[in-house]
């Protein structure tokens, strides 16, 4: 704000204050309005504010006031709100920015810490994000704010699993001191005592599901694992052992990756990537482990990924697009892709984000399609992408044809105009999928689809060879209605006339190639497909042809 904006500002916030009886009176609550004041002041016009010492012993002097007595929380107020416009929000974003000051501050620390380790999610998202904004004067400091939130996220597991019972793992409701376990570190963290080291998130998230196991054998007077029934002691062993929405707020920060420019914070952040990956990937087991599953009513427990890993996708791809290095990149994506046939659906979880958020507006194009390639070719020499033991409807065709760029919801995803270039340079990707997997109908429908798209301008030509070729191939069962192969081709047919008409009627290799596609659905009566059957007859009639 100007000079003027901010007096502004700072008369109508004082008035709030002089009036917050005769505001209450009107059933408001002004103590949000003024912390939300004192915290855009602090945050953004420091400066401003220290020029006079009167400002700065009024916001202080108000701020005391609003610590300790707090407005009530709203009404149908939750742990999960999204609204981070209330005081507790602004209390945090003010305490966090007095941190950067002093990041020693011990009361300051344990003030923090009690607001990332708290009630609300919004609250330890905006200490975080705020840490994460003022991180370069924070130093260690950041790195300790976030083992501590990866610990806080085990505890909070444990105790949401086995308070009042958990009908999903059969676990019981079991004496857990939670708030002893939160003290314990938050006075870890106060003292500086949190280690600034590597995260283990593996190790924290196996922790609490050993916890959690202890709790079961005592409420139940067991003295060994050996003693549980196998399905329920799998069914313990496999919990996630984290709290994903505490993880979400607190390292809702990764999705600005792109931000972070200091080469060490960027391989910091690569690694705590890694690791949250590593942990997420923990309860999934092995190839083993996915045939019981996929052998199991309902599929398994683990079968689909679910909200909080589709949202950690998207903060993966974010990275990986905004990485100069394939090798970084990589470490990225390998562990979702080498899942392959046997986490078919987590694979193709991690594809859907990868084409949704990575092409949508990718920092740099080329980055996006060298990454993209080292995929495809990591794929081709994976073997559980070519088959697997796990049993499911999929097949290994339904895989390779969502890595190419063809969503599960039939829609094709790189086929914006300004992605050409892109696809332009993967035409021997391309051409070496269809050769491997043409005539499936599947593999034609995604191939016409993506072909029919703006940025397949330069591979139709051989795209319809490619297609007209396995034609040969095609039996009756390609043309069942749940393929939908006779709307993919007659659009991919429609879109090339209409664009190279003068190129078909004079070329006759291309018209040899259109019209072997066309037959395939003319010889079925298909009205559309003799439509324009007589627009090609009518076309290379014509004179002007």
């Amino acid at each position: 704000m100007s000079e003027i904006e901010v007096q502004a500002f700072w008369k109508t916030m004082v008035s709030i204050a002089d009036n917050a009886d005769a505001i209450h009176s009107l059933g408001e609550t002004p103590e949000h309005s003024v912390g939300g004041g004192i915290a855009v002041l602090v945050v953004l016009h420091s400066d401003w504010l220290k020029e006079e010492e009167t400002r700065e012993h009024w916001c202080a002097d108000q701020f005391r006031i609003l610590v300790e007595n707090p407005p009530p929380r709203p009404d149908f107020d939750v742990a999960s709100s999204s609204s981070d416009s209330y005081f507790r929000n602004f209390e945090a974003i003010i305490a966090i920015s007095i941190l950067k000051e002093d990041p020693c501050a011990v009361e300051i620390r344990r003030w923090c810490a009690m607001n990332l380790t708290g009630y609300s999610y919004s609250v330890a998202k905006d200490v975080m994000d705020f840490a994460f904004h003022w991180r370069a004067e924070f130093g260690s400091t950041f790195r300790q704010l976030q083992k501590l939130a990866v610990n806080a996220a085990g505890v909070r597991f444990v105790f949401e699993t086995t308070k009042g019972g958990n009908s999903i793992f059969n676990c019981p409701n079991a004496a857990y001191d939670i708030d002893d376990r939160m003290d314990l570190l938050v006075d870890e963290f106060s003292a500086g005592e949190t280690s600034d080291g590597s995260i283990d998130f593996v190790h924290v998230t196996s922790a609490a599901t050993d916890q959690i196991k202890s709790l079961f054998l005592a409420e139940r007077s067991l003295s060994s694992e050996d003693d549980l029934h196998s399905k329920l002691r799998e069914k313990l062993e496999r919990l996630s052992g984290f709290e994903s929405d505490l993880i979400k707020a607190a390292f809702g920060w990764l999705e600005r990756f792109q931000e972070i420019e200091e080469q060490t914070d960027r391989d910091q952040a690569v690694e705590l990537m890694e690791v949250i990956t590593s942990g997420l990937l923990r309860p999934l087991g092995s190839t083993s482990t996915a045939i019981a599953d996929s052998q199991r009513d309902g599929e398994g427990f683990y079968r689909h990924p679910r909200d909080f890993e589709n949202w950690w996708f998207s903060v993966l791809v974010n990275a990986i697009v905004h990485l100069d290095s394939t090798e970084q990149a990589k470490r990225l994506w390998l562990p979702l892709l080498s899942l392959g046939l046997d986490r078919l659906h987590w694979v193709e979880g991690f594809l859907s984000s990868w084409f949704i958020y990575g092409s949508r507006d990718p920092h740099d194009v080329r980055r996006f399609c060298e990454h993209w390639k080292e995929m495809i070719q990591f794929a081709w020499n994976q073997q559980n992408w070519l088959e697997s033991p796990v049993r499911h409807n999929e097949t290994n065709e339904t895989l390779f044809i969502r890595l190419m760029g063809h969503l599960s919801f039939g829609e094709s995803a790189v086929v914006d105009e300004r992605l050409r270039s892109v696809v332009g340079s993967m035409q021997t990707e391309y051409e070496q999928w269809a050769d491997r997997f043409l005539p499936h109908p599947e593999v034609v429908r995604a191939y016409a689809g993506l072909l029919a798209g703006d940025a397949f301008v330069d591979l139709r030509r051989k795209g319809i060879a490619q297609i007209a070729a396995a034609t040969e191939d095609f039996n009756d069962w390609h043309w069942r209605s749940h393929y939908y192969l006779t709307s993919a081709l007659l659009k991919l047919l429609e879109v090339y006339w209409r664009e190279n008409q003068g190129s078909v009627i004079r070329d006759s290799s291309l018209r040899d190639d259109f019209t072997k596609v066309l037959k395939t659905m003319t010889d079925r009566q298909i009205p559309r497909a003799l439509e324009m059957q007589d627009r090609l007859i009518r076309s290379r009639r014509s004179p002007n042809s």
